[in-house]
């Protein structure tokens, strides 16, 4: 069944990544705007990955490392983040492609970090390059509209999982999404997946 289903990639798109599955302990994106030939750095968003590697959603959080382990946290501030900073080498490489190619617009960058052969934090710097709108954007962008000191996750649902309180929200007095939850796609007896918002 494998070879079938490789098969049939390689004949629809001429070719296929094979890379070693990774015991991953955190999945996050960095979000970046070309704009005017210049690469802008907007900040990371954590990935809401299942066991079995499938993308689910993504969370923007107040603090980036609140809840995760302290090994876990110092790696992250110390050695993987600053890899996405304007003054790293990695964010030079990528303005230069994004120009090169003309591109215009948000650009993310999906990247997690692992657990190498000796049990230590290792970091897959990127496993995928997205110059569109990706949901990790879509949930950078959506945090404007967040009361402050909230957390704010969008995430991908079946809608025989949501129950009548996962569409009930509530704003401050500024019309900021203050708590609660709110589905933002259509519900039809057909669908099969919803997308929800929650503070």
């Amino acid at each position: 069944p494998t070879r079938k289903a490789v098969e049939s990639v390689i004949e629809k798109q001429g070719s296929i990544v094979i890379e070693p599955f990774h015991p991953r302990i955190l999945d996050f994106s960095i979000q970046y705007e070309m704009k005017g030939g210049s690469l802008r750095f907007l900040g990371p968003i954590h990935q809401l990955v299942d066991p079995a590697g499938r993308y689910r959603g993504s969370e923007s959080r107040v603090k980036f490392c609140r809840g995760l382990s302290p090994e876990v946290s110092k790696f992250l501030m110390t050695e993987a983040l600053p890899t996405y900073h304007p003054e790293g080498e990695f964010f030079r490489v990528l303005e230069d492609w994004a120009r090169s190619h003309n591109y215009e617009g948000p650009l993310c960058v999906d990247a997690y970090l692992f657990e190498g052969q000796k049990q230590e934090i290792e970091q897959r710097v990127f496993c995928e390059i997205n110059p569109r709108f990706t949901m990790g954007r879509i949930t950078f962008e959506i945090r404007k509209q967040v009361a402050p000191g909230r957390n704010v996750r969008f995430e991908i649902v079946k809608p025989e999982d949501l129950r009548p309180a996962d569409d009930s929200f509530q704003c401050n007095a500024k019309g900021l999404f203050e708590s609660g939850s709110m589905v933002v796609t259509p519900l039809r007896p057909a669908t099969r997946f919803a997308a929800k918002i929650t503070v």
